[in-house]
């Protein structure tokens, strides 16, 4: 009931929500494997105290670019709790990271970001580091090729006395949420068929030389939200369709320790149980935090602009609620009355919802749009709105202030 008087919009943040499910997702993977290690994907959901809950429970945090590194150390990380991916890293973030930091755990990407790191290493004094070769996933434009010369080329060039261990990541991203165990396998036993393929081109018949950890990255989803594929967005998007499009989809799916659990399995029965006794580090992202953010808006105007429909012009913005266009988010209250909401930017494109069940609702009244964790943060803007604050619902106060417009 407090929350009724606290100035509209604002998110709410729920740390036991982020916590059960990172200790779900965990309790699942630990059915099967024997030694994980969990980087969560500090680019999924930046805010500090989410990063310092994740840390306390024995995460570390993988960082992409300067600027997750910088909230990742502002946040209480250590060297040795930081996974340091890059596509494009330049060689002071490298120096940095490596000597004034003490990352040792490393992914590279192309023979560019190898001669980069090895120009760094030469004639200097480190700590040996944790290197993971990118292999490329068959869709995306990232990672090495599985070519026997492209997979040897990092091996040969890191000075041998450089490197702690080496390990492959294989990171895939399916265009839409999984809505079934069996999907969730079929996606990583894709995955394992690569490490496959790069362990045969290198002819390497054991789990320990010269490949001896694995990195699956992330791409685990969250049950929480329906992600929207592009091929399925044109549905989604159109009012008449919207509707039926959400309503052909599974009202219920799996619970993160199925998820897993599922995952565990497909690396078992694909790689065998002597991989899963060795180092497989995953990157949860959207998994951890979907749960960890929901928005309350307000209603600012009704219009009765059809006889079967009401149209909400509400205080929130697609300028801090834009991943509303790529996913199915939970809305209350419920009810009966066909139902669009848009934002407060004064064009079409601010939609937020569309055709969605709601009661009939005068200015003033409150919508609660749960499960905006992932990627809502960073990607928020200052177009035409200020970026709303964030109450704690554990400490009931202010984790970041909202600002005045």
């Amino acid at each position: 009931d407090h929350l009724a008087k606290v100035p509209t919009p604002f998110h709410v943040f729920y740390a036991d929500r982020a916590l059960e499910d990172a200790r779900s997702l965990e309790k699942g993977l630990r059915t099967r494997l024997q030694k994980p290690e969990f980087f969560y994907s500090t680019k999924t959901n930046p805010l500090p105290h989410l990063l310092q809950e994740v840390l306390a429970l024995g995460w570390g945090l993988e960082a992409v670019g300067a600027e997750n590194l910088r909230a990742a150390i502002e946040s209480g990380a250590k060297g040795n709790q930081i996974l340091f991916n890059g596509a494009a890293w330049i060689k002071q973030e490298l120096e940095r990271a490596i000597f004034e930091l003490g990352i040792s755990h490393f992914s590279v990407d192309s023979p560019d970001m190898v001669d980069l790191l090895a120009a760094v290493l030469e004639n200097s004094q480190c700590r040996p580091l944790n290197l993971a070769i990118r292999l490329h996933d068959g869709e995306s434009h990232f990672g090495f090729p599985l070519e026997k010369m492209a997979l040897e080329y990092p091996l040969s060039r890191i000075p041998a006395d450089r490197v702690a261990s080496w390990g492959f990541q294989i990171h895939r991203n399916p265009q839409s949420s999984s809505l079934s165990k069996e999907q969730i396998k079929q996606d990583f036993r894709q995955r394992c068929e690569r490490v496959k393929r790069a362990l045969l081109l290198l002819g390497q018949t054991n789990e320990t030389d010269p490949i001896s950890f694995l990195d699956f990255g992330g791409g685990i989803d969250s049950p929480y939200v329906y992600r929207v594929s592009p091929g399925e967005l044109g549905s989604f998007h159109n009012p008449n369709e919207a509707e039926a499009f959400r309503s052909s989809l599974p009202s219920e799916r799996f619970s993160l320790f199925e998820a897993g659990s599922a995952v565990a399995e497909a690396i078992h029965e694909e790689l065998g149980h002597q991989w899963c006794q060795q180092r497989i580090l995953f990157e949860p992202g959207r998994s951890v935090c979907t749960r960890a953010l929901s928005t309350v808006i307000e209603v600012r105007a009704v219009k009765n602009l059809y006889p079967d429909a009401q149209l909400l012009i509400t205080d929130g913005s697609t300028s801090f609620l834009g991943p509303l266009h790529r996913g199915i988010h939970p809305l209350w209250p419920k009810g009966n009355r066909r139902t669009f909401v848009y934002g407060c930017l004064p064009h079409s494109g601010d939609w937020l919802f569309q055709a969605v069940n709601l009661p009939q609702l005068k200015r003033g009244d409150r919508l609660l749009i749960e499960h905006t964790g992932a990627y809502f943060l960073p990607l928020e803007s200052d177009f035409g709105h200020a970026k709303p604050g964030i109450l704690s619902c554990k400490k009931d106060e202010w984790i970041r202030t909202p600002k005045t417009r």
